[in-house]
């Protein structure tokens, strides 16, 4: 589990990474993802790995107006990075008075991490020390066990361990692995992620609501009903013919639902009616177990 620590400057961050660092694990200097590849990609790694991050994505969108910049996160960069923040249950530490990261985060909710805390600025050393330290180490461990139970069932996916919705994507392009090897990683502004991410928002969806997974992975491993059952999704929608394939010989009646890269090629511009089809797939993809 990630925990990001924002706020402005001299509120205490580094301080408080440190405190949190003997027992947690080692802080991370400040991520910022509004930077080229590299910068991006390692920001959205340190939001599935590292421990304790001195600030992150908020701090860009926060601090670029008062600049004079005008920079914002795309909508794939903010659901990659919520994604990944849900896959570990990431928790967001607030630190002092200021609202505008709160308004940051009002414009970005796919954003929202599973658990956020106001701290004051400058928070006592010994409450962070006796109290403050032992919750975010409970609540650690949980996430890492979860997480890993996840991978033992060969889990390679991303977004929350407990969706509402399962998307179940085809299989990873060998010839686009970038970083990871997750669902509609690319960054391409034009890639049938972007659009997929453009209709769960419209859907009123965010990170913490689903779980991306395709049917097949990066060495042609199948997707198992043990991580369908340990998941435990209220729906699941199969995003193509071969995720449908799939699902179904494991014993599951899914949604159907096109693959992105049809929807993207033929259908650009038609986003209202696929919103609508994505919500009817949503409820028609309903296990036996939700009902």
């Amino acid at each position: 589990m990630a925990i990001f620590i924002e706020g402005p400057n001299g509120v205490g961050k580094t301080t408080l990474a440190r405190a949190l660092t003997t027992p947690l694990g080692a802080a991370v200097s400040a991520v910022r993802v509004l930077e080229p590849d590299g910068q991006y990609w390692a920001g959205l790694g340190q939001a599935l790995w590292a421990t304790v991050v001195d600030r992150w994505a908020l701090t860009d969108m926060a601090e670029a107006p008062l600049a004079g910049r005008n920079l914002a996160l795309s909508v794939v960069e903010r659901w990659h990075l919520g994604l990944a923040a849900a896959l570990t249950a990431s928790t967001l530490l607030l630190l002092g008075e200021e609202r505008r990261y709160e308004r940051a985060l009002e414009r970005a909710p796919e954003l929202e991490p599973a658990f956020i805390m106001r701290l004051p600025a400058k928070p006592d050393p010994e409450w962070v020390k006796r109290d403050l330290s032992g919750l975010l180490f409970a609540r650690h461990d949980k996430a890492v066990r979860t997480l890993v139970g996840y991978q033992k069932l060969g889990g390679a996916g991303w977004g929350s361990l407990s969706p509402r919705v399962l998307l179940v994507a085809e299989r990873v392009n060998p010839k686009r692995v970038a970083q990871f090897s997750f669902p509609f990683q690319g960054r391409r502004p034009v890639g049938s992620g972007p659009y997929l991410y453009d209709l769960l928002a419209r859907a009123g969806l965010t990170p913490k609501d689903v779980h991306l997974v395709n049917a097949y992975g990066r060495h042609g491993e199948p997707l198992t009903e043990e991580l369908v059952r340990y998941l435990r999704p209220i729906s699941v929608v199969a995003l193509g013919k071969v995720a449908l394939a799939r699902l179904r010989e494991l014993g599951f009646q899914p949604a159907s639902f096109p693959h992105p890269q049809v929807l993207r090629r033929f259908h650009f511009h038609e986003r209202a009616p696929w919103v609508a089809r994505l919500n009817e797939a949503v409820e028609e993809g309903r296990l036996w177990w939700a009902s």
